[in-house]
């Protein structure tokens, strides 16, 4: 069983990879950057570790929202279920299942159970002799995963808070076509207030401030040696656990599904894209700087790659303080963009009829 309807496409990020995949499927095409605008849940998110292995950076505060599903007119499911059964249910009506699951426990990444992440997205579209066929965003190729591997896969506790909890979502129906002027307004003053103000402490710019107190700390709270997979030879190693923790976040910036950046870069191409159709120069002034941002984690992210499991402590000591450097700098930045946006709505002239004009899904794609 195969879902022939379905185009298996790579991606930047694989929320938004799946999203885009399924959407097209129903003949609706849009950019992953304004996927990612329209579901509301870029921002930011740290939860320190309670041993010394790497603190949990990621650099959205939402985890499928549905957000941009219901702002385009489309009418998804949720569900929770242990098993193959709801899924192949769901598969035998010509539906393509998001799943949520943990990267780690996915086989055919070869990760050997290391550096857990609960958060990552994966569709399934068919299924045959007790293996689904797996759409990865990262794989150019699709890829078979057996029943027990995937349940593990969607049921892993590795990674709190972040676990995966067996959640999968599919598209019922489509139900309208979208004002993009409009519901992009809704979508941006609804991002930036949660940033702004988050419902907890560790999300948001309040948890950018708690991330720059804990890198603060990193040297006397990441001490000793933990278990790392090196990219090197592929296997499970003891390293420095302040080595494990800049290279971990340099991976979390550039190569877990950002984008690249931490999601920057696609926040403010959204930005810019938006502000360009609605004539908004608030739009476009706060992307501007959202890319200056976009440039300082990109950097970040390069140099904290190059730290291995050979580096000295001085080394690691002049990471460490440029990135203490570094982080203050964003956020200042950051908190800049935000407050230019705060309450953004419509302006109360009308939309230039040039603009106007470009109010379609196929400009925004």
């Amino acid at each position: 069983m195969h879902l022939h309807a379905y185009q298996h496409r790579t991606g930047l990020n694989c929320e938004t990879t799946c999203m885009r995949n399924v959407l097209a499927v129903y003949g609706i095409e849009f950019s992953e950057e304004v996927l990612l605008g329209l579901d509301g849940g870029f921002g930011f998110g740290y939860f320190e570790r309670r041993d010394n292995g790497p603190d949990i950076v990621i650099g959205r505060q939402q985890i499928f929202s549905g957000q941009a599903l219901r702002l385009l007119g489309v009418r998804a499911r949720s569900f929770q279920g242990s098993g193959p059964a709801i899924l192949l249910d769901q598969l035998k009506l010509e539906r393509p299942v998001i799943a949520r699951v943990d990267l780690s426990e996915l086989p055919y990444w070869n990760s050997h159970g290391g550096a857990p992440f609960g958060g990552y997205f994966i569709n399934l579209v068919g299924h045959d002799d007790g293996q689904f066929t797996v759409s990865d965003a990262g794989f150019p190729e699709l890829q078979t995963i057996s029943e027990d591997a995937l349940n593990r896969a969607r049921s892993s506790k590795r990674s709190p808070p972040i676990n995966p909890e067996r959640w999968c979502h599919v598209i019922e129906s489509v139900c309208g076509t979208p004002d993009l002027a409009r519901v992009g307004y809704f979508a941006v003053d609804n991002c930036v207030r949660d940033v702004l103000k988050p419902g907890i402490g560790n999300l948001g710019l309040p948890g950018l401030k708690q991330f720059a107190a804990g890198v603060r700390n990193w040297s006397y709270t990441k001490t000793g040696t933990v278990k790392m997979q090196l990219w090197s030879d592929g296997g499970v190693h003891d390293v420095a656990a302040l080595a494990c923790q800049l290279q971990s976040l340099g991976r979390a910036i550039e190569v877990f599904g950002t984008g690249g950046g931490l999601f920057r870069p696609m926040w403010s191409r959204f930005l810019h894209t938006f502000g360009d159709l609605v004539g908004d120069e608030r739009l476009l002034d706060a992307a501007q700087t959202m890319t200056s941002s976009a440039q300082l984690w990109t950097m970040l992210g390069r140099n904290l790659l190059e730290v291995g499991p050979e580096s000295s402590q001085a080394v690691l000591d002049q990471q460490l303080a440029a990135l203490v450097e570094t982080i203050d700098r964003i956020y200042q930045l950051e908190r800049k963009a935000m407050d230019g946006l705060r309450s953004i709505r419509p302006p109360a002239t009308r939309v230039p009829p040039a603009a106007a004009h470009r109010n379609t899904t196929s400009n925004f794609a």
